[in-house]
């Protein structure tokens, strides 16, 4: 049986019921979707519907996400699905921020 992660990352414009994809190999499953920046219950829904019926055992958020809804995203997937937020040093996040700004909003 393979060990199933999914890895939500949040952007402009994104769909998760088409900006989806599933890596497959003999000992792990990795599901990432991409969903709306702005759209934070959508982000909850996904999680929600990955965990309990997708049979995902774990899930990591972008850094895009809030405190706050990783809090709402803890409730919606309940006891058993392993919860991860990617979060990087002070350099990595100006990088990653500066990078985001010129691709998605110039």
């Amino acid at each position: 049986m393979a060990f199933k992660v999914a890895l939500i990352v949040r952007a402009p414009e994104a769909d998760p019921e088409v900006d989806i994809s599933t890596l497959v190999t003999k000992n792990i499953e990795v599901t990432t979707v991409a969903v709306e920046l702005q759209n934070a219950q959508q982000t909850v829904k996904v999680c929600e519907n990955l965990a309990k019926n997708a049979g995902v055992q774990a899930i990591v958020l972008c850094p895009a996400v809030s405190n706050e809804l990783v809090a709402d995203i803890t409730r919606a997937i309940g006891d058993g699905v392993s919860l991860f937020v990617a979060r990087g040093d002070f350099q990595s996040t100006i990088l990653a921020s500066e990078n985001i700004e010129r691709e998605w909003f110039s």
